[in-house]
């Protein structure tokens, strides 16, 4: 029994449908992925992407899929800059970067430079909203604090929000947010958020 063959007009267009298919898979990989110059490293800083293996990062820049984590080892410091947003790491941190400008902290101590982009930051207890601001972050399992230095932030637990304005914090446990109160000197001078060579933080 012969093969029936197919008309040329439906065979360019299953063609077609393929090549399209095709470029729309190549376009959302490529959308997915998450672009950041590496702009100072100090110490052991890892790169870990949910399918490969921690390697040891370097200055330059990096393309890396959603959900890809930076981790800061005791001695480890990072500059890293997204977009006309910069973010630093130090000591034993681990941030992800969930998609563009939206990263989870999820232990450590990071500090966030932001420009006219609004980026949102989550912990374990709460979630910030952060545009033309400099914040600093400091997390663990029980505690979160957020020194705003720069702007202000909006920080999210549940229903309830509040707007901490510059020279002030935050603190925020499991189902417990607090009142702002004055920043401390141990998050506000963490960095002084100059270039590396001028950074007292580092010298």
């Amino acid at each position: 029994m012969s093969a029936v063959a197919m008309p040329k007009p439906i065979l360019k267009f299953m063609l077609l449908i393929m090549v399209l298919l095709a470029s729309a898979s190549t376009l959302f990989a490529q959308a997915e992925n998450i672009e950041f110059d590496m702009r100072f490293v100090r110490g052991r800083v890892f790169i870990k992407s949910p399918d490969k293996e921690p390697f040891e990062s370097h200055l330059g820049q990096y393309q890396v899929p959603s959900s890809t984590s930076i981790i800061s080892l005791a001695d480890g410091q990072c500059f890293i800059q997204e977009g006309d947003s910069e973010l630093r790491t130090k000591q034993e941190t681990v941030l992800t970067l969930l998609d563009e400008q939206k990263y989870e902290l999820r232990q450590g101590l990071a500090g966030c430079r932001i420009g006219s982009a609004t980026i949102r930051l989550t912990t374990a207890h709460l979630s910030l909203e952060l545009s033309d601001a400099i914040v600093v972050i400091k997390t663990n399992p029980v505690l979160t604090r957020v020194c705003v230095v720069k702007g202000r932030a909006a920080a999210t637990q549940g229903k309830s929000t509040i707007v901490v304005p510059a020279g002030h914090e935050i603190a925020a446990a499991p189902q417990r947010l607090s009142s702002v109160y004055k920043q401390s000197d141990e998050l506000r001078f963490t960095w002084y958020w100059v270039s590396a060579e001028k950074e007292p933080a580092l010298q």
